[in-house]
């Protein structure tokens, strides 16, 4: 036993640096400079995290291990990437309306389009999905924006699968209509 688990502590590191699993994609890090420079932010990186299959499959056998609720290990096998991006603020940022109004039609222009879109006094939040989704929703963007914080978030995968998941657990009563 002592065994196996040395070489997971050995092999892990290894794994995860040869899948690519740990950083964030060129794709994301380009993402992240649109928004700064659209909204006029230069926030300091705290945590810049990316998560493919490998690591995902990892992280929901933990999951499954430890948790008595299937929903959330349930998610992550329906996840194939997932990359978080969490920003502090140097100082208080408000966010101008046409500031995010000119973000999103970047955003359009590279080929996403937003579902959900809030901006208030205190936090803004914008939700894009890939302008070609007749397939399926296989890609979303999220942000999030407070005094405090900027996070972007971006999961790949069977997203409609993950709603399923959710609704199944959560034993809504729903009768979907056939077609």
């Amino acid at each position: 036993m002592k065994n196996r688990i040395f070489s997971l502590i050995i092999l892990l590191p290894l794994f995860l640096s040869l899948s690519g699993c740990i950083g964030v994609n060129s794709g994301f890090k380009d993402l992240r400079d649109t928004v700064f420079s659209s909204l006029d932010v230069a926030p300091k990186r705290d945590i810049e995290i990316g998560l493919g299959r490998a690591g995902l499959t990892m992280a929901g056998g933990l999951i499954r291990f430890a948790e008595e609720n299937d929903m959330p290990a349930d998610i992550i096998s329906c996840l194939s990437g997932v990359q978080v991006g969490i920003y502090k603020h140097r100082s208080k940022l408000k966010i101008n309306p046409e500031d995010f109004r000119e973000f999103t039609s970047i955003m359009e222009n590279r080929g996403w389009k937003y579902i959900v879109k809030v901006l208030d006094d205190s936090e803004s939040s914008i939700i894009f999905v890939p302008d070609n989704i007749e397939n399926g929703i296989n890609q979303i963007l999220v942000i999030n924006s407070n005094n405090r914080e900027l996070v972007i978030a971006e999961l790949s995968g069977d997203l409609e699968m993950i709603a399923a998941a959710i609704i199944r657990n959560r034993s809504f009563n729903i009768d979907l209509a056939e077609n």
